[in-house]
């Protein structure tokens, strides 16, 4: 599809000057308290669990939303974007990834950024309930990532999945990675990686094969990586890591409508990260760039709700159903 030349969001509020404000102002104070998720806790196969997280009132055609890295299904754009869907005729179905659920996982395995194996597994469980004719895939920041993936990646996609909308997605992972590093003095890696390991020492203090992981040693993402997600996830290398969690490298397969939205302010990600060659050979692949946005920001003055929930419905009643 031709790129989308004109966004629709054109200027960020007054009060959120930098592309930095743009991102951290939204993260920090916006809340979204009158949405109430019903929970479910699905079992695994392998002994695991997942929790999920649905906003239910008989509706036929359902939302299914991933939130970004260090995140949950109880961050504030997931609830704001439940609520506005709600409202308009959508059932909503969020859920945590291993290791972002408040209740530690009781298996070592934590989920990694290209890993769409447990996603396939939520999705299964929306298709099997048979409650559902239509099925939307939202994805924010590593989210989007997982919902481009698995686009792009998953044979005979199932007729129910109609398509997919994603912002701030860092297409490829390695570019995002040196972005998030150079920016803001490298505050955004140093927020992200103390999240990480946080999580990382209170699973060191319940498993032994994870105590036994020389934590003094694991500086930098590429450290946990090289110690833990490789062995967990049975991938061979760093590259082959950064080449399964990139995003870009599945677009071509894509047979949905889909809409990436990147803002070109965006200070976690990199230039690889705006996929124009492969959106302007593509049937399906719509990429918006707008001037501002930022990560995860796309703030409205004076509106409960940010234009990603806005843009999301128009694109989704235009393009996809």
């Amino acid at each position: 599809m031709p790129i989308i030349q004109k966004s629709t969001y054109t200027q960020r509020p007054f009060y959120l000057p930098s592309r930095h404000l743009e991102t951290i102002i939204p993260s920090v104070f916006f809340r979204a308290d009158q949405i109430t998720f019903s929970p479910e806790r699905m079992e695994l196969e392998d002994g695991d669990f997942l929790d999920l997280a649905w906003l239910k009132n008989d509706n036929k055609r359902l939302i299914i939303a991933c939130h970004g890295f260090e995140g949950s299904a109880d961050r504030h754009y997931i609830k704001r974007s439940a609520q506005y869907f709600q409202k308009r005729n959508w059932d909503y179905l969020s859920w945590s990834y291993r290791g972002c659920s408040p209740t530690l996982n009781r298996l070592p395995k934590h989920y990694y950024y290209g890993g769409i194996e447990d996603f396939s597994l939520v999705i299964n469980r929306a298709l099997n309930s048979n409650d559902y004719d239509e099925i939307v895939l939202f994805g924010f920041s590593m989210g989007g990532c997982l919902v481009n993936k698995y686009l792009g990646d998953t044979k005979d996609l199932d007729t129910q999945i109609k398509g997919g909308v994603s912002f701030s997605v860092s297409c490829d992972l390695k570019d995002s990675t040196l972005a998030v590093k150079r920016n803001l003095f490298g505050f955004y890696d140093y927020v992200f990686f103390k999240k990480l390991m946080r999580k990382f020492k209170l699973k060191a203090s319940k498993f032994k094969e994870i105590e036994a992981i020389p934590l003094a040693s694991i500086k930098t993402f590429d450290d946990f990586h090289d110690h833990y997600t490789l062995k967990y996830h049975d991938i061979d290398s760093i590259d082959e890591f950064y080449s399964k969690s990139s995003c870009i490298n599945y677009l071509p397969a894509i047979k949905r409508p889909n809409l990436i939205v990147n803002a070109l302010n965006d200070p976690i990600l990199g230039p690889k990260c705006y996929p124009y060659d492969i959106a302007n050979q593509h049937d399906f692949l719509h990429l918006e760039t707008p001037k501002y946005g930022s990560h995860l920001g796309f703030t409205l003055m004076g509106n409960e709700f940010s234009w990603m929930e806005i843009r999301a419905e128009q694109f989704i009643n235009e393009h996809i159903l």
